[in-house]
C-alpha cells in the first residue's frame, strides 16, 4: 500500500501497530534522541523521536503519566504510538498533524 501511495505522489502518515519488529526498532532509539513535546499537559510527559523501518521514516511518540512517578517501580514504562510517513517536515510538525495519536484536550483535531 505504501509503495502505491508513493508512486501516486501522495504524502502519507499512517499509524502502525507495535508488532515485534516495530517494537525492536523503537528500543534501538538512543535516549538522547527523544525530544519533549512542548504543548503536552503538565499531568504527563510526552516525547518524540524518529528512526526508520523498512526504508521508511518511523516517527514515535512516547507518553508517561506524571501521576505514576511515585510508583515507578510498578509502572516503569512508556506508552508508544508510532506511524510511518514520507513527509519531509520536522517530526514535531508531522506529529502535530498526524490524526491518529492521543491528543490533549487543548489540541485541536485535524
Amino acid at each position: 500500500m505504501l509503495a502505491y501511495l508513493e508512486r501516486q505522489g501522495c504524502r502519507y502518515s499512517i499509524a502502525v501497530t507495535l508488532h515485534k519488529l516495530i517494537a525492536e526498532r523503537i528500543t534501538q532509539i538512543p535516549e538522547s534522541a527523544w525530544e519533549p513535546v512542548a504543548d503536552y499537559p503538565e499531568a504527563g510527559i510526552c516525547e518524540l523521536a524518529e528512526t526508520s523501518y523498512a526504508g521508511r521514516r518511523l516517527v514515535v511518540r512516547r507518553v508517561h503519566l506524571r501521576a505514576q512517578e511515585a510508583q515507578t517501580e510498578l509502572f516503569a514504562y512508556w506508552r508508544h504510538f508510532a506511524f510511518l510517513t514520507n513527509r519531509a517536515e520536522d517530526m514535531h510538525t508531522v506529529d502535530r498533524e498526524h490524526p491518529q495519536h492521543p491528543r490533549s484536550s487543548s489540541r485541536s483535531a485535524i
